[in-house]
């Protein structure tokens, strides 16, 4: 009779897990504040990975003096004169206000440190579009440092990756 509670329990265990994740997702998306954030050259496509994008953000941000490598941090989110967001400043504490993200110093040199934010890096996108999604994109930010950029959404330190956009457009329109 034990084995079936013990098989009982782990099966709800693993069913709760994923369902928890899910629905945390989704609170962020659906509640958390929006932030329009530039994003910077991107990483080749590489057929190991999947099929998604690397997209890369200005990770280099001012931090306390205390901060080390390694250090759990919460990364605050400012917004520039043209309405876009950037990670200003990394903190040991977590700030007051709810724009702030939590994330792990991986370098720190002269007041600024080199932060690594999980949920946000992949973009999932069909695999044969890949490539010219990948293309699109290096070419608008050549052109233009605002001609691509993320949404992503922050509630409580938890950030999701909500939209790429090229030239004002989400991305995948470009491939319908």
């Amino acid at each position: 009779m034990s084995k079936k509670i013990i098989f009982f329990v782990f099966a709800l265990v693993l069913v709760a897990v994923p369902i928890y994740i899910i629905f945390s997702s989704e609170a962020i998306l659906e509640r958390g504040h929006q932030h329009k954030v530039k994003l910077e050259g991107f990483d080749p496509f590489d057929p190991f990975r999947g099929k998604y994008l690397m997209l890369n953000y200005d990770f280099s941000v001012d931090c306390d003096q205390t901060m080390e490598e390694g250090d759990a941090g919460f990364v605050v989110l400012e917004k520039d004169e043209n309405g876009f967001s950037y990670f200003s400043k990394v903190t040991i504490q977590a700030p007051i206000h709810d724009d702030y993200v939590k994330c792990t110093v991986y370098n720190v040199y002269n007041g600024k440190a080199e932060i690594q934010i999980d949920n946000i890096g992949k973009y999932f996108i069909n695999e044969s579009k890949a490539k010219s999604a990948e293309e699109l994109l290096m070419e608008s930010v050549q052109i233009d440092s605002n001609g691509a950029y993320a949404t992503i959404r922050v509630l409580n330190g938890e950030c999701r990756l909500e939209e790429v956009y090229v030239k004002g457009k989400p991305l995948k329109s470009f491939f319908q």
